[in-house]
């Protein structure tokens, strides 16, 4: 998505509004995302898995987490491992990493009652992918051996986390 600023001076200031809370958001999140992202890069994965997709699902940044992890093999589909006949995920942590939202409902809504013309999607997006790529590199450093991408969910652009591209 492309984001235009607001020339209205109100939006302009709700814009940085909210990105400072979802800053102060991600700060609060930054150590226990690394500890769960390590868990991620230092796993012995089934050989069926070659990669770990992470998809962002921006509908809300206030309705928990909003990325997900999933364990693809060669084909691109997810892989499962099965116990006992059930389907379970490859891997030490859950899918969806933390169970925590970046900001509180009241907060969001707040600011877009405020500025309804305000793309909190785009807004969020842009501090998220930076921030998402650095405590990636804390966790995993050059050690991940498997493929490793973020991406919006259903968009075909996608940032290679090991490559850097």
């Amino acid at each position: 998505m492309i984001h235009v600023k607001s020339e209205d001076p109100m939006a302009h200031a709700v814009e940085d509004e909210f990105k400072l809370a979802f800053r102060n958001g991600l700060a609060g999140l930054e150590q226990p995302l690394i500890g769960v992202l390590r868990q991620l890069a230092t796993h012995n994965y089934p050989s069926e898995v070659v990669a770990i997709d992470f998809e962002v699902f921006s509908d809300s940044w206030s309705d928990g987490f909003p990325v997900r992890a999933f364990f693809m093999d060669a084909t691109n589909c997810e892989h499962f491992v099965y116990v006992d006949g059930s389907a379970e995920y490859p891997s030490p942590v859950d899918p969806g990493l933390l169970t925590e939202a970046i900001i509180s409902d009241d907060v969001e809504w707040s600011l877009l009652e405020r500025a309804p013309e305000m793309d909190a999607g785009a807004l969020g997006e842009a501090e998220l992918f930076p921030w998402f790529i650095a405590c990636w590199q804390k966790a995993a450093g050059g050690g991940f051996l498997k493929r490793a991408t973020l991406a919006l969910h259903d968009d075909a652009r996608e940032f290679d986390l090991i490559a850097h591209t």
